[in-house]
């Protein structure tokens, strides 16, 4: 099954910017990995906000999950993202007023997840991904997400994308701010809960010696992403 799909796809910020994305064809099917990477500039970020329906194509069709994205509405996009999609942004956009647990399970809120309705099932389950990413439930469930360092709070994205058992996870440089050992945790735990779900992964690294752990390793510059 194709999880997610690319056809004929173009965007620029605007006439004059530096970087123009165009990319004819490139699909991800279930269960499949994949690791996108090149220069700096090169389109990396644009491309997963475009395939997270935080932005829209100029033209051509991005499809996640048998969904369109351009032809939903931006409520139904939200829906989108929080129902089947698992997203660490590189900017984490974590909410600086909630808890730790209350970042964690904000997508669940959104789509009135199964987990809502079995505290301690949830509980469990978001103990259980912090205790593997390395971090202490007991010090910092309650605790206010901008009281964190920028690893610990890049973590809690880790975590909040992998709560609700995505089928589609996107995560964009999602190790920049851990050291080697915490970057193993997360990626030993991405790809555990890939398998467990049988999501697909779609992941932008500067890192060469991540590129192995990965089903796909691809170049920006493969998918005729061009810099003009």
């Amino acid at each position: 099954m194709v999880v997610l799909k690319i056809e004929n796809l173009a965007f620029s910020w605007s006439p004059t910017h530096a970087t123009r994305i165009q990319i004819p064809h490139f699909e991800v099917k279930t269960g499949e990995s994949v690791c996108l990477y090149g220069t700096s500039g090169s389109g990396k970020s644009t491309l997963l906000q475009l395939l997270s329906g935080a932005l829209l194509p100029q033209q051509g069709k991005i499809t996640v999950v048998g969904q369109e994205i351009s032809a939903l509405s931006e409520g139904e996009r939200n829906r989108l993202r929080s129902c089947k999609m698992g997203i660490i942004f590189q900017q984490f956009n974590l909410v600086p007023y909630l808890s730790v647990l209350d970042n964690i399970i904000l997508p669940l809120r959104f789509s009135n997840h199964v987990l809502l309705r079995d505290r301690r099932a949830l509980h469990e389950r978001v103990c259980s991904l912090l205790k593997r990413l390395g971090l202490s439930p007991q010090e910092l469930l309650d605790q206010p997400v901008d009281q964190l360092s920028v690893g610990q709070q890049q973590r809690v994205a880790a975590a909040r994308a992998f709560v609700a058992g995505a089928e589609l996870i996107l995560a964009d440089e999602p190790t920049s701010a851990l050291d080697p050992d915490s970057a193993h945790l997360f990626f030993d735990l991405m790809f555990a809960e890939a398998r467990s779900s049988g999501a697909s992964i779609v992941c932008v690294s500067h890192d060469p010696s991540v590129r192995s752990l990965f089903s796909k390793s691809v170049p920006v510059s493969d998918l005729t992403c061009s810099s003009l």
